[in-house]
């Protein structure tokens, strides 16, 4: 799909209709690749979009 506008001139309808058209998969692949591409043009390190799976303490609860 594809719109011209001119600039300062579009509606967001034309972006809300593409977006519901893709499935969520598809939705959530782009958003990942336009997380990375934000970060390498931030030159941010792309090791801070990992998954942070440190654990600082486990502790057993007790109810009573």
């Amino acid at each position: 799909m594809t719109k011209l506008n001119r600039l300062g001139a579009s509606s967001r309808n034309f972006d809300l209709v593409f977006w519901q058209i893709l499935s969520p998969s598809i939705r959530m692949a782009a958003t990942s690749e336009m997380t990375v591409i934000h970060h390498k043009f931030k030159k941010r390190q792309l090791d801070a979009l990992r998954l942070n799976r440190n654990v600082t303490a486990l502790r057993k609860v007790e109810y009573s």
